[in-house]
């Protein structure tokens, strides 16, 4: 907490750097600070992406994953980038007001499909944009995202230094009173 810049380290701010040949950008979003230690919450998506709601919608007809995938990223927020779903087409409909973030998701799901969000950086490190590729859900048939590592065995101690579980009941409801007539 002491050392020199953390003073930056404040939601609303941006983490942005490169680690390999990638880049990383993340909105601090909570703070714990005390006089030693500062503890980071940061997300990896803009807020448009996080916060912004789109409502019911029903397709009037069978649309590809990038036709929704426009429609519900109207303002351009992302750049669809790889889509190896782009031969399918589905009439879709939700009845539920949802984020954006979560109805690409629900595309993906519908779709059988991964999505991942890839952040381009800037050479000053500000964002220059976020692509969201789009990979065949894994199958029998499909890789999907990740990468097969059935090479690597995980074992505590070892390979695997520790494991945090947290919990949290502070939005636990116990009972549910009716009011009103029937």
């Amino acid at each position: 907490a002491k050392a020199k810049g953390s003073d930056y380290l404040t939601e609303g701010n941006k983490l942005a750097f490169r680690y390999g040949l990638k880049d990383y950008y993340f909105n601090i979003v909570h703070i714990v600070r005390d006089e030693n230690e500062i503890e980071v919450e940061a997300y990896s998506l803009n807020f448009e992406l996080l916060n912004e709601q789109k409502g019911a919608y029903k397709a009037s007809k069978a649309m590809t994953f990038a036709e929704y995938f426009n429609l519900f990223n109207s303002e351009g927020t992302i750049l669809l980038g790889i889509n190896e779903v782009s031969d399918k087409s589905m009439l879709c409909e939700w009845t539920e007001t949802e984020t954006i973030l979560a109805r690409m998701n629900n595309i993906a799901r519908i779709f059988e499909a991964e999505i991942e969000f890839v952040p381009k950086l800037n050479a000053d490190y500000s964002l220059s944009k976020i692509v969201m590729n789009v990979y065949h859900e894994h199958s029998n048939k499909e890789q999907g995202m990740g990468k097969d590592r059935t090479d690597i065995v995980l074992r505590y101690g070892k390979n695997v230094i520790g494991i945090t579980k947290t919990s949290d009941i502070t939005k636990l409801y116990t009972a549910i009173r009716p009011y009103g007539k029937d």
